[in-house]
């Protein structure tokens, strides 16, 4: 978590807890699946930690 905090305050990433969990959702702009997965597998508890990534979409679309 104290690496998502450090790209938080960086302002790379913005994290929320997740209320009754014991986990955290992170928002990570990244311009490539490489740039991503450099962030992800830069947390030291990447190994032990469970990861789901759902990518997301500016709102309203552009091309509408």
């Amino acid at each position: 978590m104290e690496y998502f905090a450090l790209l938080d305050k960086r302002g790379k990433a913005r994290v929320f807890p997740v209320v009754g969990l014991k986990g955290y959702a992170i928002f990570i702009d990244v311009a490539s699946h490489e740039e991503l997965l450099g962030r992800l597998r830069g947390n030291p508890m990447h190994d032990v930690e469970e990861t789901r990534v759902y990518a997301l979409s500016e709102f309203p679309p552009k091309d509408l």
